[in-house]
């Protein structure tokens, strides 16, 4: 496997546009790790991307983060799938939210809308708050696939009331530390003490952001809304897909993270969308997405920001990219992702 290939696919990205910086790795356990890097914090900056650069991993949060800690719940028996939201959320209970089963969360058929958001939720109380006074039930749980942010928020709030502890606490033990993501958060970080990739927010607030959560529902929520506000390293996102590969034990600790059985579940479809195969927290592998080149035991996510996860458990390979391509509105990654991944199946089973 030789990295002059990959760091062609990164120039060639960077020279179209796309992104002002990024990094990728592409590796495994029985086969050589493959790194490369492109590019700059910001554009026209002089901070060059590295290794110890932290993204704003966005929709990664759902699940590398959210769906991780639903299914530590699940395994220890405080957490049934069944059940419905106000289960758990007593104040919910009586109310149309209150009545979704837990299960359509994950999948994305929950019936809520899209998105919610006012510029006006300064904390997570004015969210919760202002997400009560909006009629969010469009469509009858199981009805149909759309895909939402609200599922992952809910999710959040549901695992915080049940630990009974600081999520970003709940996070940190129950995930950073076993995996090894030493340099991943959850929630804003200093820029002043830790590289930071800069985004740039052109709907809500019209800046560069560095080290602030690009999601304006998220940074609402303190940064951290439970479907974005993850931020990381290329060697924390690799660190988490080596657990994955691991049957759900981290090399890094030898601690199990999840059971086989958890893993197992992932790449099994759940439900069916236009061009969307959904497992639960996890897209699967469909048509051309990530590529053709990998198994149907291939489960993943993207990012708003420009960042994306695949990981094949049957090759037992990952690829991670991470970019700061929401730099540009009309950048579209989608093209560049699938030369990626297709790249990167090719390099993973022939070197």
């Amino acid at each position: 496997m030789t990295a002059e290939r990959l760091h062609g696919l990164l120039e060639a990205g960077h020279s179209e546009g796309l992104y002002p910086g990024a990094i990728a790795r592409i590796g495994g356990p029985s086969i050589e790790t493959v790194s490369a890097t492109v590019g700059t914090h910001e554009p026209d900056g002089e901070r060059p991307i590295t290794p110890e650069t932290r993204f704003d991993l966005a929709s990664l949060t759902k699940p590398v983060v959210t769906t991780t800690l639903v299914f530590r719940l699940l395994e220890s028996e405080r957490l049934s799938l069944d059940e419905t939201l106000g289960t758990y959320l007593p104040d919910l209970d009586g109310t149309s939210r209150g009545a979704i089963p837990i299960h359509t969360l994950l999948t994305h058929t929950s019936g809520l809308r899209a998105y919610a958001y006012d510029p006006d939720w300064e904390c997570r109380d004015d969210v919760l708050a202002g997400l009560s006074e909006r009629e969010l039930c469009v469509r009858e749980p199981g009805e149909t696939f759309e895909y939402s942010c609200l599922n992952f928020l809910h999710l959040r709030e549901l695992v915080a009331r049940i630990v009974d502890e600081s999520i970003e606490t709940a996070v940190q033990e129950q995930l950073f530390d076993p995996v090894g993501m030493s340099d991943a958060a959850v929630g804003d970080v200093d820029p002043e003490s830790v590289p930071v990739a800069t985004t740039y927010e052109h709907e809500h607030a019209d800046r560069q952001l560095r080290g602030t959560t690009h999601d304006p529902l998220a940074r609402a929520m303190g940064g951290f809304g439970g479907n974005a506000g993850l931020f990381g390293t290329v060697e924390d996102v690799a660190r988490f897909a080596e657990m994955i590969l691991a049957d759900g034990r981290a090399p890094e600790s030898d601690a199990w993270v999840l059971s086989p059985a958890s893993v197992r579940s992932f790449p099994v479809e759940r439900e069916r969308g236009e061009d969307v195969s959904q497992g639960y927290g996890w897209r699967l592998r469909v048509d051309r997405t990530p590529s053709p080149l990998w198994s149907a035991e291939t489960i993943g996510h993207t990012g708003f920001t420009g960042t994306s996860l695949w990981v094949d458990l049957d090759a037992e390979c990952y690829a991670l990219l991470l970019t700061n391509a929401v730099h540009s509105p009309d950048s579209d990654l989608d093209a560049f992702r699938q030369r990626f991944h297709s790249l990167s199946a090719a390099l993973a089973t022939t070197g």
